[in-house]
């Protein structure tokens, strides 16, 4: 009830205030359209955005069976991510390895991986060009989560075939089979990740695409462009 009240006031003050501006910047058209609806005259969509130095010179095909989850893992959507990759991990053979990567994984799903060689805890690494090399595959299954997935951005950034939800590519403008796959949770994700992991080298194409998409829609360049075109205009 609480969140709720909260929500309101936000909404109310958000139509009061946003008629009056000159300008709202959205990070994403998804966004922009939803401030369009609350009566903003004049919206400009300018990105979130990763490092350049997150980027890759190209894919990297990496081994099959081999797949890899990163972030801040105590997050409740991402703890909810992991538990569906342990799952997999547990009832599928063509899953070989799983690499979970990030700080706060909770201490109940440290003791489960305890009793699978198929998964190995990485915790926060300095390199994450380098622990994901070996990786076939990003597998990103959100089913809850707000705002931009920069891991979602970042997998695609350092050249891997990704294989997430419409959650993670929420306002991110993915084509399904062309930068990424972009399936819900359940039979048809879990079949895109075995096409994923099981020849890492045939879908090489996507990762270029897809690291072309966020070098194109989410780098420093992409901002500045952005911000100059709202700033110039009238």
């Amino acid at each position: 009830l609480r969140q709720r009240l909260k929500v309101w006031r936000l909404r109310r003050v958000e139509k009061l205030a946003l008629p009056a501006l000159n300008q709202v910047w959205a990070v994403s058209e998804s966004d922009a359209r939803q401030f369009r609806a609350l009566g903003a005259a004049r919206v400009q969509v300018t990105p979130n955005i990763i490092p350049d130095a997150a980027f890759t010179q190209g894919p990297t095909a990496g081994q099959a069976g081999h797949a890899a989850f990163f972030g801040w893992l105590a997050y409740p959507p991402n703890v909810e991510a992991v538990e569906y990759l342990l799952d997999l991990a547990e009832r599928c053979a063509w899953l070989t390895q799983l690499s979970l990567i990030g700080r706060g994984l909770p201490a109940r799903l440290q003791a489960r991986i305890q009793t699978n060689p198929k998964v190995r805890y990485l915790g926060y690494v300095e390199n994450l060009a380098e622990a994901l090399r070996e990786a076939a595959a990003v597998l990103i299954p959100l089913r809850h989560g707000a705002g931009t997935k920069l891991k979602v951005i970042e997998a695609l950034a350092l050249g891997k075939v990704l294989v997430t939800t419409p959650i993670g590519a929420e306002g991110l403008d993915l084509v399904h089979g062309r930068h990424a796959w972009v399936q819900s949770t359940g039979a048809d994700f879990d079949a895109c990740a075995q096409a994923a992991l099981s020849n890492p080298s045939a879908h090489q194409d996507m990762a270029h695409a897809g690291q072309t998409h966020a070098r194109a829609r989410f780098s420093q360049a992409a901002l500045n462009q952005a911000v100059a075109e709202a700033l110039g205009s009238p």
